[in-house]
């Protein structure tokens, strides 16, 4: 479970959002292109990004009959000198070990992210707790030197304020909507569950809401 092959789970993926998505764009054809994002951490109090995923969802175009979808899924290793929590482990499973072997450096991945986002010139980027991924975005943009102004943030934990539920975690919503995460505390797949009840809470009229 620590690995997750993005390249074989993206298009089951793509199947699950574009029905949603699709009705999404129908009902609100001037909405720009929206990236949902999702951070996975070292854990400690100085805490490194470890894992970095996001979906971009774009309005169909004359040529494409369905939504635009399109993903960034990178490991990221902070270091010799970083260190995961053993609590963060039991909850992501992303290990050491795995980082060292699998994990690239954290200048390259911003930049490729921040490249990859630029490509897309999103209207906003989406997180559960948006005002957490926010957080640990900018802070290790700043950490290793790279200035940039992010898009404004929506925030679908705030908006699920909306809904009559007692837990408004990832889970929690998804389950509302009868929509399961079979890897979740994984970037891109937190990402997915994210885009997809945000989609759902649109469309039953529940406002865009920051963080």
């Amino acid at each position: 479970m620590a690995l997750i092959d993005a390249h074989t789970l993206w298009p089951g993926i793509c199947q699950r959002l574009k029905p949603c998505f699709n009705q999404y764009y129908a009902e609100n054809p001037t909405r720009g292109t929206l990236i949902f994002i999702d951070t996975e951490t070292s854990g400690f109090r100085d805490a490194d990004i470890i894992e970095l995923g996001a979906i971009s969802v774009g309005p169909a175009t004359s040529e494409a009959m369905d939504v635009e979808l399109d993903y960034f899924c990178k490991l990221i290793y902070p270091g010799p000198m970083a260190r995961i929590s053993p609590w963060a482990t039991k909850v992501h499973g992303i290990t050491d070990k795995i980082l060292v072997r699998h994990g690239q450096p954290p200048i390259d991945v911003f930049k490729s992210f921040l490249h990859w986002t630029g490509t897309k010139s999103p209207q906003y980027f989406v997180a559960h707790n948006a005002r957490f991924d926010r957080g640990m975005l900018e802070n290790d943009l700043r950490k290793h030197g790279i200035i940039c102004i992010l898009p404004k943030f929506l925030c679908t934990l705030t908006m699920a304020k909306a809904l009559p539920l007692s837990s408004r975690k990832l889970g929690a919503v998804a389950s509302h909507f009868d929509y399961s995460n079979q890897r979740a505390h994984r970037s891109l797949t937190d990402a997915e569950v994210c885009a997809y009840i945000f989609a759902r809470m649109s469309l039953m009229g529940i406002k865009l809401i920051g963080p």
